[in-house]
């Protein structure tokens, strides 16, 4: 069920363009945000348009100044689909060209050090946050850390319903991730105990269909730019630096700070590695070890106490040239 209400005169299109994908087997939750603000910029501009014609495309095609890479090729690419769809129908639509599509700069991940996190929480913890969901300072601070504590991808963590999240074990189910991949990720009694409460004060009279981290006033799932745009006001109160658009520190670089540090815990109190790994890669849901040792090499480079150690394992595992994962 599509959590969005369209209002332009693509409105019927867009629902039945999302069933129809759905329908495959297409995840379509960042297609879905995306045609939400398609739908909004056709009421602000193009009112009376009931046909994608050339203009209003590229009107919709211009990058934004502040607008990332990966941002912008959503936005291009949802458009280019559903054009294609529309067309399929036996009616006219311009698709964008795809020399539209920019290359894509892979971003370095930014693993945030202890002391950066130890900051970034307190600063959760104390500071206001001026939205207009009433609910914000309890969801921010335990949707943090899910994040972090169980290295989720941003979509797995907002996606999570009420019946996906066992509070009486301490489990969370993760449905339709990236490569279809469903898989069961247990969490620690802390954070257990810490997500019971938070429970107990949102969701009073909730059903099991609602979102775990939603937004009080639509009763909708908690906005993706709402976290985005609070995130970076934490992290500046919180003294991190932000370093520019592809270089972050992002949301996303929660999920690898969780990789690094539990490889560098798990090789500081000499644990097999080899058998970690094959748990972690389950645990986060990657599609192959190569994704898993990665971040095993950007730990051997982050803290020199675990070298020799790692240098062993990763002349064993699957070998690493270089470059840098683009893993979401």
């Amino acid at each position: 069920m599509n959590k969005y209400i369209y209002l332009s005169n693509f409105k019927q299109d867009i629902i039945k363009f999302l069933e129809f994908k759905k329908s495959m087997g297409y995840d379509m939750w960042i297609s879905s945000f995306y045609l939400k603000k398609f739908d909004e910029f056709c009421v602000a501009n193009f009112q009376t348009s009931n046909v994608i014609t050339e203009e209003l495309a590229l009107n919709w095609a211009t990058r934004k100044d502040d607008e990332t890479t990966t941002k912008f090729e959503h936005r291009v690419c949802t458009i280019r689909e559903f054009s294609k769809y529309i067309i399929s129908t036996g009616r006219y639509a311009y698709v964008v060209p795809a020399s539209f599509i920019p290359h894509r700069i892979k971003h370095e991940s930014y693993i945030f050090s202890y002391d950066e996190l130890k900051r970034f929480f307190y600063t959760l913890d104390n500071c206001n946050y001026k939205t207009r969901f009433n609910i914000t300072y309890l969801t921010l601070p335990i949707l943090f850390r899910v994040l972090y504590c169980c290295g989720l991808r941003v979509s797995e963590a907002l996606n999570l319903q009420l019946k996906d999240v066992d509070l009486d074990n301490g489990v969370l189910s993760i449905y339709n991730a990236k490569n279809n991949n469903d898989r069961l990720v247990p969490m620690s009694k802390e954070l257990t105990l810490l997500c019971k409460e938070y429970s107990k004060k949102v969701h009073i009279i909730s059903r099991n269909e609602d979102y775990f981290f939603y937004n009080k006033l639509y009763n909708k799932q908690f906005p993706y730019q709402t976290l985005e745009d609070l995130f970076k006001q934490i992290l500046n109160n919180s003294n991190i630096k932000y370093l520019g658009i592809e270089k972050g520190p992002r949301i996303h670089d929660f999920r690898h700070t969780f990789a690094v540090h539990c490889f560098h815990k798990l090789s500081s109190s000499n644990s097999n590695l080899t058998t970690y790994q094959s748990i972690l890669k389950t645990y986060m849901g990657h599609a192959t070890f190569y994704e898993t040792t990665y971040y095993l090499k950007l730990c051997k480079m982050m803290y020199s106490d675990i070298t020799e150690k790692s240098e062993k394992y990763l002349n064993e595992a699957i070998p690493i040239t270089g470059g840098v994962l683009h893993e979401k």
